[in-house]
């Protein structure tokens, strides 16, 4: 579904990523995978197929270097067609998950970086990038199930503006021929969710009683990507296994 497309996925080397990274692989892209560790990096790659995934180191919180590394990324597949911002943060000590009265600037700022404001400035380089060179793109974000609900943390108040942004980008950009998307997952077996391979998937507090999987957010970033959804248009794609339907469980006394 993805044969001969270019793609780059940042924080790539574990996790969802991994997931998107390695369901684009098995759909036929060559793969730019990001992150901030070098070994990690390579050996997402070498599990990955090795010619089929290159490495690229990138702290995707330095927004001022967005432009060079869209530029470097590109270089390395010969191209671009696909930009996944995957990159993120729940926290820098207790703030990302701390309440409203311990957050403080500093930790506002590290999960800010991270997951909005970078964002951001990659989704803009990307859509240069892709106008000045012709390309018919995709732009897929990684928001979160959170930005369906209430926000008072740094983390869900910036998957809120992921969710934001991707509508606003839906509108400005598909009439230069890039369709930009997100996915809004749940909770999901990471590392990020103290999830470890060997655990039990199974969650009570689940409607569908267990983990989403990162390959089952891979296959979803496929059909975002691939042109097969292209009528799906700034949309943040919930999949979360009903998770954010809990919410509703007290007014209908479930």
């Amino acid at each position: 579904m993805l044969k001969g497309k270019k793609a780059l996925i940042t924080g790539g080397s574990r996790g969802i990523g991994m997931g998107i990274a390695s369901a684009f692989v098995e759909n036929g892209a060559q793969v730019v995978i990001t992150g901030r560790n070098m070994e990690m990096l390579s050996k997402a790659c070498e599990e990955l197929g090795g010619s089929a995934a290159k490495p690229l180191l990138w702290d995707s919180s330095d927004a001022h270097i967005a432009r060079d590394k869209i530029a470097e990324a590109a270089a390395l597949i010969g191209g671009l067609d696909i930009v996944v911002n995957n990159a993120g943060s729940t926290s820098r000590g207790h703030g990302g998950k701390g309440g409203f009265f311990e957050l403080t600037v500093e930790e506002w700022d590290y999960i800010d970086h991270i997951n909005l404001r970078g964002v951001y400035f990659i989704c803009q380089a990307a859509a240069q990038y892709m106008i000045a060179n012709g390309v018919r793109g995709h732009i897929l974000n990684i928001g979160s199930e959170t930005s369906y609900g209430p926000a008072t943390n740094i983390y869900c108040i910036t998957k809120w503006g992921v969710r934001g942004l991707t509508e606003g980008l839906g509108i400005i950009l598909a009439p230069k021929g890039i369709v930009v998307n997100g996915i809004a997952p749940g909770p999901v077996a990471t590392q990020m969710m103290n999830w470890s391979e060997g655990d039990s998937i199974e969650r009570l507090s689940q409607p569908n009683g267990r983990f989403g999987l990162p390959e089952e957010i891979g296959d979803l970033a496929v059909f975002l990507t691939c042109g097969k959804g292209d009528s799906i248009v700034g949309q943040c794609v919930l999949c979360d296994g009903g998770h954010s339907l809990t919410r509703c469980r007290d007014v209908f006394k479930i």
